[in-house]
């Protein structure tokens, strides 16, 4: 098991929140069960079947846009769960039980429009699923920040580490 459904065997909430696509490999290690980081549609499918109550990130395409032709936010709907393609509609909700689905592939880079988004959801998901009495688990996750690293690129990596420090103090205030 990993760690989302060792807390939901414990009645605790939870949720991931992601600048990259949710079928990219650090979300999917809490979420979904393949051999391989690459296999997207595989991984979408396991994210559709877990239990994570609250889901935000990117990776669109890898729901709808599929070699196999199913449309897994069908599937996601059918399983209770609300649909977010926006950032204005999941902000002003208050479902604990959500698919927050933002961008096709991988949200826009911190330098490059992507305004408070990790800190907003940050926050807001931690709104969302404290008030369970079991508690709550959520991974954060600055997905960029190796990016830009790996890059070389010290403009988005400085951008990257400022949202990421911002999304540390909404944590930390909690």
């Amino acid at each position: 098991p990993n760690l989302m459904e060792i807390a939901e065997s414990n009645k605790m909430k939870t949720g991931i929140v992601v600048t990259c696509a949710l079928t990219h490999a650090t979300p999917a290690s809490f979420s979904a069960h393949q051999p391989n980081r690459k296999m997207y549609e595989e991984i979408a499918g396991d994210i559709v079947n877990s239990k994570v109550d609250l889901l935000v990130g990117g990776g669109m395409k890898h729901f709808t846009q599929r070699k196999d032709g199913k449309n897994l936010i069908n599937e996601a709907k059918a399983k209770g769960y609300e649909i977010f393609t926006d950032t204005t509609s999941f902000f002003a909700s208050s479902t604990a039980k959500a698919m927050v689905v933002v961008a096709d592939e991988h949200l826009k880079a911190a330098n490059k429009d992507r305004g408070n988004f990790l800190p907003r959801a940050t926050q807001k998901t931690i709104n969302l699923l404290s008030s369970s009495k079991g508690g709550f688990v959520m991974m954060v996750e600055g997905s960029q920040i190796d990016w830009a690293a790996h890059g070389n690129d010290a403009e988005l990596l400085r951008a990257e580490m400022e949202d990421f420090d911002k999304t540390v103090g909404v944590a930390l205030d909690f």
